[in-house]
């Protein structure tokens, strides 16, 4: 899909969607699942600057959004598996949206959560990687207390 001028969604909202309207919201919706940001979700997607936030909110309380953010993404069939979700959905935000040591807090919960910190991985690589994600939080810990 090309990129986005502005354009008032609010006229769009009749009784049925479009072919073009549902793939407008249905890329929304995949854009959104990657930081929970409206905002940047509709940067993604090739909205201006000036007319993201706007456009962002729109979509987010969009009820053809509302109904598949759900099918996206299924809600868990149990309370561990819920909880679970919710932790590393709140995590993954902070990660994207948060301030910056905040970021980098969430960032570092996630790779322990993830596995990413451990060495038991033989790709030289994914160890580099993780040793230097270990340096940068240690460092910037270590600068923070002053």
């Amino acid at each position: 899909m090309g990129k986005q001028t502005a354009f008032d969604i609010s006229e769009m909202k009749q009784g049925y969607l479009t072919p073009d309207e549902r793939l407008l919201r249905d890329e929304f919706v995949k854009e959104y699942l990657k930081d929970f940001d409206p905002y940047k979700a509709a940067l993604r997607m090739g909205f201006q600057r000036v007319f993201a936030e706007d456009q962002g909110q729109e979509l987010i309380n969009d009820p053809y959004v509302q109904a598949q953010l759900p099918k996206v993404r299924p809600e868990p069939k149990d309370q561990f598996e819920s909880d679970r979700q919710l932790v590393m959905d709140t995590l993954r935000r902070a990660a994207q949206n948060g301030p910056f040591n905040t970021q980098v807090q969430a960032a570092t919960m996630l790779s322990r959560i993830l596995g990413i910190d451990k060495f038991n991985d033989s790709t030289t690589a994914s160890q580099e990687l993780a040793q230097a994600f270990r340096d940068f939080s240690e460092n910037l810990a270590r600068d923070s207390k002053y």
